[in-house]
């Protein structure tokens, strides 16, 4: 073997440093490389928050048949809401494009072709608008058309992005602001400067609401009774026990407004929630619960008789059989009652539905939105004894009966279009039984 020579180990040696030179040089822009990596999927994560990826994974386009990723218009449809126009409110939020927000530069709000609208859809759609603001991080512009309509236009302004992001010059005036009571309040996990030795955020909630209403009722000189109070406080606790037991998430918002420079002082109400969605519950109850069983023979009735299609599904089936007398996801036995609380909010809207009729001719309106299902309440279906067990049932049909299909104009499938949530809405006018004069 040759022996190396000095002259060559020192060549080799400087070979070997240039190597490792090299070597360090690519591994250091290599690092460089994953660190602008890692900090843009930072940043790309960050804009996403809970809501949004729970609209994302409901979301049926792919992210590049939305168009421009950096620039968003979302132009509102005519009649823009969760009571009468289910579809086109869900079409109008998908417009965002949940799974590419991250990207997004601007965003323009166009109310301009608005002539009707209710309280739960703007609410849910300011609510998106803020939770952008809120998650968005450097340059980003925001910009809106309010209605054209009059009308419109004012409650855009009294409810709306308006108010919250509190545009001073589009404000309603002094005089007219006196015309209007809004009343919102978020979840605790939302809540800001909430002590944890404070009254909780439910029964704080639930004490300002029914102060809320009985302002909109001294507004008519008229109060709610001892009765009516309770009532109203007990039913709006058992619907934000059921949005915080059943979604998963804490996200919980109820509103309340009323206009009184309307001809026809309308009071409206709007509570919903984030994350499963009811049918979501029900199907993941333990084979072995009571509810399961009670569920199971509605089922198994509708598969038997061939019910169920593009037009009726087992979703829509299990949104319908949660809103009947003691059917509740956590009952696991027998001597459980929950479930009531739905029930007593219909009975409690079937009351005023009927007082409106008698003493205004007025239309008092609810309902409810939960993934695919919307239900409609006006009155015609009324929740009855069933004859059997006792139990109160609204199936929406003739015969008032679970094991038939309900009126497709009152529970409707929404097919691809869903809310990843539950949204109750209700409106109706200032007169009723229920009051009594100052």
């Amino acid at each position: 073997m040759r022996k190396i020579t000095e002259s060559e180990l020192l060549l080799s040696n400087k070979r070997s440093e240039k190597l490792k030179k090299e070597h360090r040089k690519l591994r250091k822009k290599h690092l460089q490389q994953q660190n602008r990596k890692n900090r843009h999927q930072q940043k790309t994560t960050h804009y996403k928050s809970i809501i949004f990826k729970l609209f994302e994974h409901r979301q049926n386009k792919k992210p590049n048949q939305y168009g421009n990723k950096q620039i968003k218009r979302v132009e509102l449809p005519e009649i823009f809401s969760v009571i009468h126009q289910p579809e086109d409110f869900l079409k109008s939020l998908y417009k965002f494009n949940f799974s590419d927000l991250g990207k997004l530069q601007k965003i323009t709000v166009d109310h301009s072709k608005v002539i009707q609208l209710d309280l739960a859809a703007e609410s849910i759609l300011d609510f998106l608008i803020m939770e952008l603001k809120k998650t968005k991080k450097g340059a980003f512009q925001l910009e809106g058309y309010l209605p054209d309509d009059s009308e419109a236009s004012r409650y855009v302004r009294a409810t709306g992005i308006i108010k919250n992001l509190d545009i001073k010059d589009q404000l309603l005036d002094s005089e007219q602001e006196k015309l209007h009571r809004v009343f919102k309040m978020r979840s605790k996990r939302l809540a800001q400067n909430v002590s944890l030795d404070s009254k909780g955020w439910k029964e704080r909630a639930i004490e300002d609401f029914v102060e809320h209403i009985n302002l909109c009722l001294k507004d008519h000189n008229k109060r709610l009774t001892r009765k009516a109070q309770g009532e109203l406080a007990k039913y709006t606790g058992e619907i934000l026990n059921n949005a915080e037991d059943h979604s998963g998430y804490d996200e919980v918002v109820i509103t309340g407004y009323l206009d009184n420079s309307n001809s026809r002082h309308w009071c409206e109400i709007a509570i919903f929630n984030f994350g499963k969605t009811i049918a979501d519950t029900f199907r993941e109850m333990p084979d072995i619960s009571y509810t399961h069983e009670e569920i199971d023979g509605y089922i198994k009735a509708h598969q038997g008789k061939n019910l169920f299609g593009q037009e009726w599904t087992k979703d829509n089936l299990l949104t319908l059989v949660a809103l009947q007398g003691h059917i509740s996801s956590k009952n696991l036995h027998k001597d459980h009652d929950r479930g009531q609380g739905t029930v007593d909010l219909i009975e409690f809207f079937q009351r005023i539905h009927r007082q409106c009729v008698e003493q205004d001719n007025s239309m008092a309106e609810m309902a409810i939105l939960s993934g695919s299902t919307h239900i409609y309440f006006n009155g015609k279906y009324t929740m009855q004894e069933n004859s059997t067990g006792g139990r109160k049932v609204i199936a929406f049909n003739r015969t008032n009966d679970l094991n038939q299909k309900p009126d497709s104009e009152y529970v409707k499938n929404l097919h691809k279009l869903s809310f990843p949530g539950t949204v109750i809405s209700i409106r109706f006018p200032m007169k009723h039984e229920n009051t009594e004069s100052l």
